[in-house]
């Protein structure tokens, strides 16, 4: 089965003319990744089943080779919880504009994910090698996550609220999958990736699949800073929406749209913001991107109760766009993006 993710997200937090004078007109990201979720097949120890995710992205100043090893959480009957841990390995090059690139950062740590979701990012270490006139230093990403949850927290009960009003209808009369899951960003930070230009950016605030209408419902924010060390805040707002062979050849399709938040945003009078139907189809500033997956082993599992199919193997191409943006954020966006592939491909 071959699914085709289309990502758009429109950043901002500046006006738009702010944006066209402070970053380039476009810049890119290459990714791909390989999922093995041997956890999702049948095995009779769940301890030696390891789910393996290795990622690289690029793009024309640096390049990151990630790998993810990953043993579930579990909870078996008059069994204390296993929490899901994450190992974390990778590389960071940059490249040179002479020809080649040269190894600058060496990622590594982990991530463990309790029962609540709770998943500190400050496990992640991050060193980087001295280059030219560069010294050695090291870092860390910050902040947490919370990935999944069993139950909602506090903080993301709002949210959930609304996600699970926006695919009810008569009330919620007649909703017939109610389950929901979230990932919140928690002041996640993302480091640099090894440029002295690049300071990372820090994320907060919650995306959540509801499997009623097979949607991603995503508000982000992100707080970058320029190359001055100065803070700028982005804000995203939006959803990706799964709809059954939609693409060219009958692939599936996510088809992400996110935008900065505005007075119509929440109301039906949105649709009718401007009059121009062109403006419907015109590139938006922000961040792009088409991902292809071929997945095999679809395997059927239980999710809260209820049959849910998820494949055990996924092969995944894409090129991320950044238009009008910083080319800080676009990294982090895709950083991120690495860092919590086992919640957004994986069971």
């Amino acid at each position: 089965m071959k699914k085709t993710f289309i990502l758009a997200a429109a950043v901002a937090a500046l006006s738009t003319s702010a944006f066209a004078q402070s970053a380039p007109t476009s810049s890119s990201v290459n990714f791909k990744m390989t999922a093995d979720f041997a956890s999702l097949r049948p095995t009779k120890d769940k301890k030696k089943a390891i789910d393996v995710i290795e990622i690289e992205f690029s793009d024309s100043k640096i390049a990151n080779v990630l790998k993810l090893e990953c043993q579930p959480g579990e909870t078996t009957m008059f069994v204390k919880r296993r929490d899901r841990a994450c190992k974390i390995t990778g590389d960071g090059f940059l490249i040179d504009p002479k020809g080649g690139r040269h190894l600058r950062v060496k990622y590594q740590g982990g991530l463990i994910t309790d029962a609540e979701g709770f998943t500190d990012a400050r496990n992640i270490k991050v060193s980087y090698l001295a280059l030219n006139k560069a010294p050695a230093s090291s870092g860390e990403f910050t902040g947490s996550l919370t990935l999944k949850p069993e139950n909602t927290p506090k903080d993301a009960q709002a949210f959930v609220d609304k996600l699970v009003k926006k695919v009810a209808t008569n009330g919620g009369q007649d909703l017939i999958d109610t389950r929901i899951d979230t990932i919140t960003y928690n002041r996640f930070g993302t480091p640099s990736q090894g440029l002295n230009t690049d300071r990372g950016c820090i994320w907060s605030d919650n995306m959540g699949y509801a499997y009623q209408s097979e949607l991603w419902s995503i508000e982000l924010k992100a707080v970058c800073a320029d190359k001055d060390g100065k803070p700028q805040e982005f804000k995203l707002t939006g959803n990706m929406p799964y709809s059954a062979e939609s693409g060219p050849n009958g692939e599936a399709q996510y088809k992400l749209t996110l935008t900065p938040p505005s007075a119509t945003a929440s109301t039906d009078d949105a649709l009718f913001a401007t009059n121009n139907d062109d403006d419907l189809f015109a590139a938006a500033d922000g961040i792009s991107a088409t991902i292809d997956m071929v997945e095999e082993q679809v395997i059927k599992t239980q999710v809260d109760g209820k049959e849910t199919e998820n494949a055990s193997h996924i092969e995944a191409t894409a090129t991320f766009t950044g238009t009008n943006i910083p080319d800080t954020l676009l990294r982090s966006y895709v950083m991120a993006f690495s860092v919590n592939a086992v919640a957004v491909f994986g069971p």
